[in-house]
């Protein structure tokens, strides 16, 4: 089921037997709203790319919940599925602990962002495509920031790390386009 460019519908209530949301199913769209049942077990964080999406979350789905119907997050609420809209900020729940692959793709509002201390865990393009992103600082707990979490990120030039270089995450520059120019690690 696609809704990939539809313009007349605002808001959607998904079937209850639904089980999976492929990339890109409601890209192009203007969906405002979209209701998701107790049996989505699978999506695709790229669903809701462009689209000022307000999620609503069946209680009894048993993978997933939302956070103010902006952020999609785990059921036990440490991984951070979705941002479903474009903001300039996001406020993380203390809860969340990975930050999942492709969890902000494509937020062009996106600046600059803290992560909160909670984060341990950054996946593989958590951020791809955030083209507008200039600055991340990252908290001293981190523990692992995937190879291409910082991909197609045009304009991310300072990566602060907020641990010294031999006791932080490996495999810098994790993806940014302009490589360990970019990232700044502090004692």
């Amino acid at each position: 089921m696609h809704f990939i460019g539809e313009t007349n519908v605002l808001q959607i209530t998904l079937s209850a037997n639904l089980e999976t949301i492929d990339s890109f199913s409601f890209a192009g769209s203007r969906i405002t709203q979209l209701e998701l049942g107790e049996k989505v077990k699978a999506l695709s964080t790229v669903s809701f790319d462009g689209m000022p999406l307000n999620i609503i979350i069946s209680k009894e789905n048993p993978n997933f919940k939302t956070e103010d119907g902006t952020l999609i997050l785990s059921k036990d609420g440490k991984r951070l599925v979705a941002a479903c809209k474009d903001l300039a900020t996001y406020n993380i729940p203390n809860s969340v602990q990975i930050i999942a692959r492709s969890t902000f793709y494509n937020k062009q509002k996106l600046r600059e962002m803290t992560i909160p201390t909670n984060i341990k865990e950054i996946q593989d393009s958590a951020f791809d495509l955030v083209s507008n992103l200039q600055k991340i600082t990252i908290p001293s707990n981190i523990e692992k920031i995937s190879a291409n979490a910082f991909s197609r990120c045009d304009s991310l030039k300072e990566i602060v790390i907020n641990k010294k270089e031999k006791e932080g995450p490996t495999g810098a520059p994790w993806g940014c386009p302009y490589g360990l120019r970019a990232v700044f690690w502090k004692e």
